[in-house]
């Protein structure tokens, strides 16, 4: 009987790690096709309005990809945070 107990105890703790192994091989499936949609998704050209300055009306249309649009944004940001960063020493940069 003790046996029969211990060897139920030890299945019903091996069930979920052989769940888990079967589980983690289709995942891996799954991030390579994400990451694969995801290298399509930066080639995609994206176009946008963008207003011109001092212009309620006028506005731009640019076109990039989304790569491109990340690195630009990315960029502006740096940009900012340098200003920011400037700004912020006592002897005024």
């Amino acid at each position: 009987m003790n046996i029969q107990l211990a060897m139920a105890c030890a299945a019903l703790l091996l069930a979920p790690s052989v769940a888990l192994a079967s589980d983690a091989e289709p995942k891996d499936k799954k991030v390579s096709a994400q990451e694969e949609k995801e290298k399509k998704d930066q080639n995609r050209i994206v176009c946008r309005k963008e207003k011109s300055t001092g212009s309620r009306v006028a506005s731009k249309k640019v076109c990039m990809t989304v790569a491109q649009w990340n690195a630009a944004k990315q960029n502006t940001r740096q940009a900012l945070e340098r200003n920011q960063a400037l700004r912020s020493r006592p002897d005024g940069g």
